[in-house]
């Protein structure tokens, strides 16, 4: 799927997800040939993309937030 893709495509992971491996998914789109792919990884968020984990509570990191408007935006 990820290789016939043709629209822009935004995959966000964070570094300690459990449920998704964030460095091997990462690598896995990046060695495709589809420069339609842009993947970026947060360190210290988990699976919800929170603000680093143990801080205490489970807010989406504002960065998130920014990465995915600016990509909206710009596509």
């Amino acid at each position: 799927y990820w290789e016939e893709l043709d629209v822009p495509a935004l995959a966000i992971f964070g570094l300690e997800d459990t449920n998704v491996p964030a460095l091997e998914s990462e690598t896995r789109l990046q060695t495709l040939s589809n420069s339609n792919i842009t993947v970026k990884v947060y360190e210290g968020s988990g699976h919800n993309l929170e603000t680093p984990l143990g801080e205490g509570n489970l807010v989406v990191r504002q960065e998130v937030l920014d990465d995915l408007l600016n990509f909206i935006m710009s596509n």
